[in-house]
């Protein structure tokens, strides 16, 4: 609780995403790009169903060195 969730972009909606981050606890979402062909820069994205929290959207290197800052990680 109170940390800021760093999440990979992928299988769930960027909704469900901000949606668990909150019940998680956190006090802000970073959503990162995927990392493939084609999935490497920010992400314009919107969301449906807005957060109460920050949210924000950014490039797959972005959120590859944050998580590499970071010595634990709960996936």
């Amino acid at each position: 609780p109170g940390n800021i969730a760093l999440i990979q972009r992928g299988t769930c909606t960027f909704d469900q995403k901000t949606k668990n981050a909150e019940a998680a606890g956190a006090s802000a979402t970073i959503i990162f790009n995927e990392g493939q062909t084609g999935r490497t820069d920010s992400i314009a994205a919107t969301l449906t169903n807005p957060s109460k929290n920050p949210v924000i959207f950014t490039s797959y290197a972005v959120g590859q060195e944050l998580f590499s800052l970071n010595d634990t990680a709960i996936v």
